[in-house]
């Protein structure tokens, strides 16, 4: 009985340390160092431990091999192990928190960033993998081909008003010449009220993570192009595309020759080096907008090639519907194909040209996506009709956007300057009015300030509610 007992225990054990050892060698391999910490965290609290800490006939540990060699332990022993033990669980905690999934760790207002509906802001260099669905991706394999080839220094990107060039390029060029492995590096830049070699230079400084800007604090400098793009190239090991976004801000906030002079003659200079540098850009401007780059053509000498002009057009029916499925998937809305496709056919597509505008198809899923009952969450004929079709959705749409204006009269002003542009016999556009022609036909309802401050708010990147023209 007695060997039958210990042959059994023996087997036992023995299977058990070869579990154990098999499970160790197993985390070793899949570098599973969270376990292997807390592993050895554990395997050094026993061993640490003095006879008898689990019984007294099961006493083991360090103490008995010491205790058997006869060697005196300082005082800072148990000081010691517990030290090791604590920076092996902090170990395995750091471990732990950053494998921790990033999309666990997203604040709620990142999730709401990377959503594919976003309503009337544009989409950013986090939501490449979405944008990669939204039915751009011949016009981007064409423009990132192109502004990468050899012979390629400067080019256009242009289209209407809401038809996505800054998400094409934030979402769609940018986040395809940050890669590693990319010949280019890109750098984007957008550009506003402020100083555009300023702008620039402040953009290269943030991205490359160098000291870029600072080079225009010497007297030298400012007002130096070529100065920053010399300090930027040196920066990196790429030759850099600069991304030049809503380029049509340095016309508005430059609107004379002679201020837009400074900037035309250090793009000129850049471009007609004869050394140049392994710096290339691409401008994003409004189409209607264009002619004002005419100034700039003539200083630079280009003569650009069909490859160098790139233009963004607004989407077919069957590229509307399409991206509508994708953003019902991403939302998780119900979606009806077939509806869809006669929604986009008949009702979104304008009467004229038969496209329809990216603007519309954000405006019209961010509506849909923002109703409590799940009935109305869909892309489905029910739920269409209970809005009363599209012109429901957008009546809603335009109501909650109204609502931003707080103030009674701003309000009033704003749905006036709306209703001054538009054809009520027909129920359609107007056509296109400047603004003085604007507040003379309100100026028996409205003062023409308010009109001239309802409409810039109603041209505004967030609003939307009227598409400024030149």
């Amino acid at each position: 009985m007695s060997e039958h007992f210990s042959a059994k225990l023996l087997r036992e054990l023995t299977e058990a340390l070869g579990s154990i050892l098999q499970w160790i060698a197993e985390l070793i391999a899949a570098k599973n160092w969270f376990n292997l910490l807390v592993l050895g965290a554990i395997a050094l609290f026993f061993l640490a431990k003095p006879p008898g800490f689990l019984t007294k006939q099961a006493g083991f540990g360090l103490h008995l091999l010491i205790e058997y060699l006869g060697i005196e332990v300082p005082t800072i022993y148990p000081i010691l192990f517990g030290v090791v033990e604590l920076a092996l669980l902090a170990s395995a905690l750091v471990i732990a928190v950053r494998a921790i999934p990033q999309a666990a760790r997203v604040s709620p207002s990142e999730a709401i960033e990377r959503k594919a509906i976003k309503g009337l802001r544009p989409f950013n260099r986090e939501d490449a993998e979405v944008f990669t669905q939204l039915q751009r991706e011949r016009s981007l394999q064409e423009c990132i081909e192109s502004i990468t080839t050899a012979t390629f220094r400067f080019g256009i990107l242009m289209g209407e008003s809401g038809c996505g060039k800054t998400s094409f390029l934030q979402a769609g060029v940018w986040p395809q010449l940050t890669h590693e492995t990319t010949t280019h590096w890109g750098v984007y830049v957008r550009f506003s009220e402020r100083e555009p070699i300023q702008t620039i230079a402040k953009a290269l400084s943030e991205q490359l993570q160098a000291p870029i800007e600072d080079i225009l604090s010497q007297p030298k400098n400012r007002g130096d192009l070529t100065a920053v793009l010399t300090r930027a190239v040196a920066a990196t090991d790429k030759p850099l595309v600069l991304l030049l976004d809503q380029f049509e801000q340095f016309f508005v906030h430059a609107p004379r020759a002679a201020d837009q002079e400074p900037f035309v003659q250090a793009l000129a200079s850049w471009y007609r080096s004869p050394d140049p540098l392994p710096v290339k850009i691409l401008v994003s401007i409004r189409s209607d907008l264009l002619y004002q780059l005419s100034r700039l053509h003539q200083a630079l000498g280009y003569a650009l090639g069909p490859q160098e002009v790139f233009v963004l057009e607004k989407f077919t029916p069957t590229e509307a519907a399409k991206i509508l499925a994708v953003i019902a998937k991403s939302e998780q809305l119900a979606f009806e194909s077939k509806f869809v496709e006669e929604l986009a056919e008949e009702a979104l597509a304008n009467r004229e040209e038969g496209l329809i505008s990216p603007v519309d198809l954000q405006i019209l899923a961010w509506m849909i996506e923002r109703q409590r009952e799940d009935e109305l969450r869909a892309f489905s004929r029910v739920a269409f009709q209970k809005f009363g079709g599209v012109e429901g959705l957008l009546t809603r749409f335009l109501e909650r956007t109204l609502s931003a204006r707080v103030v009674p009269g701003q309000r009033q002003a704003a749905m006036k300057a709306l209703l001054a542009l538009t054809d009520l016999d027909r129920q359609v556009r107007a056509g296109v009015m400047t603004l003085p022609e604007i507040q003379a036909k309100l100026q028996a309802t409205a003062k023409p300030a308010e009109v001239a401050e309802a409409v810039t708010w109603l041209v505004r990147g967030d609003v939307r509610l009227i598409t400024p023209q030149e």
